[in-house]
């Protein structure tokens, strides 16, 4: 499903009544969804890999997911991934102890413009609902991960990194297991 589509009567990935540029931050016209103020701030509609090879923007968020996926299996969690892009959150994950967790996943990129007032930090698009306990950022750039919140025993220094504020930064998750 293209990201696009209408889910139950929502579009996935827009949100209505945008006034602001996502990238710059600069007033958009027209109706409500239009997330950039022009060409030169919508990102291209493909990804260059580090291989050379050109891959479409939507299988990003798939890789994005996949990749935290793989890190919270390291840390111990059983992870369970939606099948459908309509789903409330990406992901379910289960602890040792039977603790669950709804995890969101986004791609994060790090603002790269000097003139940015955000220059170095990291942006990402807000999640569309707050039917989660956990928010994965993933840095592709950077191969890093920021969880919010945190699992004990992380960098608490990336979240002064991010762009927007995002739900309970503060409170840790316990390490699994322990």
């Amino acid at each position: 499903m293209r990201a696009n589509k209408k889910c139950e009567g929502f579009v996935v990935g827009v949100r209505p009544g945008r006034s602001k540029c996502i990238t710059c931050g600069k007033p958009v016209g027209g109706q409500g969804g239009i997330k950039y103020c022009s060409d030169k701030c919508k990102p291209s509609s493909t990804l260059k890999t580090k291989y050379g090879h050109q891959i479409p923007v939507g299988t990003k968020g798939a890789l994005s997911e996949i990749r935290v996926c793989a890190d919270l299996l390291f840390r111990g969690y059983s992870v369970f991934r939606s099948v459908s892009p309509c789903c409330p959150c990406d992901m379910v994950i289960m602890s040792k102890e039977g603790d669950i967790l709804r995890v969101e996943v986004k791609t994060g990129q790090v603002e790269q413009k000097e003139t940015s007032s955000n220059f170095n930090k990291i942006s990402f698009p807000s999640p569309s609902n707050n039917q989660y306990d956990v928010l994965a950022i993933f840095v592709g750039c950077e191969d890093n991960i920021i969880y919010v919140p945190q699992f004990e025993g992380d960098d608490p220094g990336h979240l002064d990194r991010l762009c927007y504020p995002v739900k309970n930064p503060l409170v840790s998750i316990p390490r699994n297991g322990d």
